[in-house]
């Protein structure tokens, strides 16, 4: 937290009118002591203290509000460039590192790639020798790093920071707090690389209105992130919360990764898509090309110019997709749906087939239910990762 303190209540406070402060923002003080519940009294020396290590600012005069009578109240904002947090996304075969100020924007990007088999050390080096040159670029601006967040696939033990398994990167029992925590002096927050894109969008995204959103990536794997009004971010009792891609939606089907059969990962993965294509242009052509050339992009364009195959292939997908958000809003009953990932997620064909079958499978279809795409795209975890470090260390 950027005020060290002995109270709870007051820790609470803050972190009240910051996050505030964010979501609704120029402000004065009389509407922050209606939308946070607290006295004017309170809002005062609070915002005192926070003007004092210059996270946030004053900027003056509401003009709107300047109806002749008295002087107008000033306006309080979030002063963007006073503190950060540092993102990274460790992906199946990529690592995207970043840094977030205070409003969400991102100050830097970068994107590397994973070779298959790299070990956790390497990566692990390459993300600190990242965060030590951006924490001494911020210095140089007298702006203040706050934390890093660390999205990872697979199942996390968020309490510890372990990433228990994932199967995309052959990684078991990892502890990434504790490995990145040794090599920097900041603190390190974990947590599940698709939960942390659905905070991101609720924070910074456009999403960050919708009453509940459920948030899918697809592409090498089926990840999910779900946020609830009055919950937030939902992890589950066990840290297992959001797999959607290991849900049963075909029973006796492809054995997946995990070693079931039916999940959702097996039947519309990447791996899944092409070799399902591969299947359907065996059957109905003496010669299925290149297969080495093939992708889940391709396969999009080939149903785009008319391949009946490819378009069987992926209607079939989008069949599964749509029953598998079709049970996630009939039991959580979400504003939004975001879809992440490859064409097959975010081309405007695929999303019409994955939209009618949501509809189709759903108990009730009165309410409207939006499917968008993501704000932030191949930096979203790396977004997610940054936002969860800022909601620990400031809001």
């Amino acid at each position: 937290m950027v005020i060290k303190n002995q109270s709870e209540m007051k820790d609470g406070n803050i972190r009240n009118i910051l996050r505030t402060m964010l979501w609704n923002a120029p402000i004065s003080r009389a509407d922050l002591c209606k939308k946070t519940g607290l006295t004017p009294s309170a809002v005062s020396a609070l915002i005192r203290e926070l003007l004092e290590i210059r996270v946030i600012q004053e900027l003056g005069p509401d003009s709107q509000k300047n109806q002749g009578v008295g002087r107008p109240p000033s306006l309080l904002q979030l002063r963007a460039n006073s503190y950060a947090a540092a993102g990274a996304e460790i992906g199946a075969n990529y690592l995207s590192l970043g840094v977030l100020d205070l409003t969400g924007e991102m100050q830097d990007t970068m994107i590397e790639k994973i070779a298959p088999g790299e070990q956790p050390e390497s990566v692990f080096d390459q993300i600190t020798c990242y965060v030590a040159k951006q924490d001494s670029q911020l210095k140089e601006k007298r702006a203040k790093l706050v934390g890093l967040g660390v999205a990872v696939t697979g199942l996390v033990d968020t309490k510890r920071g372990i990433n228990r398994f994932a199967p995309n990167l052959g990684w078991r029992d990892i502890n990434v707090t504790e490995e990145l925590s040794s090599r920097l002096s900041i603190p390190v927050v974990v947590d599940n690389n698709v939960r942390l894109m659905a905070l991101g969008e609720q924070w910074f995204g456009n999403a960050r209105d919708s009453g509940g959103l459920i948030f899918v990536q697809v592409g090498a794997g089926v990840g999910c992130g779900i946020v609830l009004p009055g919950i937030g971010l939902l992890r589950g009792a066990f840290d297992g919360g959001g797999e959607l891609g290991h849900c049963t939606v075909l029973p006796g089907g492809p054995v997946c990764k995990c070693g079931k059969q039916g999940c959702l990962e097996a039947l519309i993965s990447e791996r899944a898509l092409v070799s399902a294509y591969l299947r359907r242009t065996a059957i109905h052509s003496e010669t299925a090309g290149d297969p080495r050339s093939l992708s889940v992009d391709t396969i999009v364009e080939a149903a785009n110019q008319g391949d009946i195959d490819a378009t069987s292939v992926l209607r079939e997908a989008a069949e599964f997709l749509g029953i598998g958000l079709a049970t996630l809003v009939n039991i959580l009953e979400p504003s939004q749906i975001v879809l992440n990932g490859n064409a097959f997620a975010l081309s405007p064909l695929t999303r019409t087939w994955i939209c009618e079958s949501t509809q189709r499978h759903r108990f009730s279809s009165e309410e409207n239910i939006e499917l968008s795409d993501a704000t932030f795209k191949g930096h979203q975890g790396m977004v997610g990762a940054a936002t969860a470090a800022l909601q620990q260390e400031i809001f």
